[in-house]
């Protein structure tokens, strides 16, 4: 999970490393969901930053802010790193610099 905001300047700077991240590892061993906390942003301003910079992440709004309450979200960019079994494998304001070994462990 990458969570981000389109008023973050650290979640826009790191944003290319996730997408080339994205384009380097497959989808059936790694899933990125970009979501986008919802405060300070609009599901249309989300919309506009998509059509704008168009990207190969799969991005989701959290309006009423449930996904970022139950991953106790309080500062952004937040990487949290889950394995198949729901094991949090890593999280952090930085992204993991080897997300595929930290999930073999």
């Amino acid at each position: 999970l990458y969570f981000w905001a389109t008023w973050c300047q650290y979640c826009i700077q790191v944003r290319p490393a996730v997408i080339e991240l994205r384009n380097t590892i497959p989808r059936s061993d790694l899933e990125i969901l970009a979501i986008n906390v919802g405060g300070g942003d609009s599901l249309a301003r989300v919309k506009r930053f998509q059509e704008a910079h168009p990207s190969p992440l799969i991005v989701l709004y959290d309006g009423e802010n449930k996904v970022t309450k139950s991953y106790a979200v309080q500062g952004i960019p937040l990487f949290v790193l889950i394995d198949k079994s729901g094991a949090v494998k890593y999280r952090g304001n930085e992204m993991p610099p080897s997300p595929m070994a930290l999930l073999k462990k």
